[in-house]
């Protein structure tokens, strides 16, 4: 049985620390909409219809 996640991309300049304290600059988030686990979803976002927010 496989796991499964699906994530949406959002265009957003983010910043993020290493563990190192370094800075790290992205213009992108990977936000997490539906997991799936032992067949069982474990995360379901209440506004996750396969379309984006507007």
């Amino acid at each position: 049985m496989a796991d499964i996640v699906i994530l949406e991309i959002i265009e957003q300049k983010s910043c993020y620390y290493n563990c190192q304290n370094g800075l790290l600059k992205g213009n992108r988030l990977l936000v997490p909409q539906m997991t799936i686990k032992d067949g069982n979803t474990v995360l379901y976002q209440v506004r996750f219809n396969g379309e984006r927010a507007h």
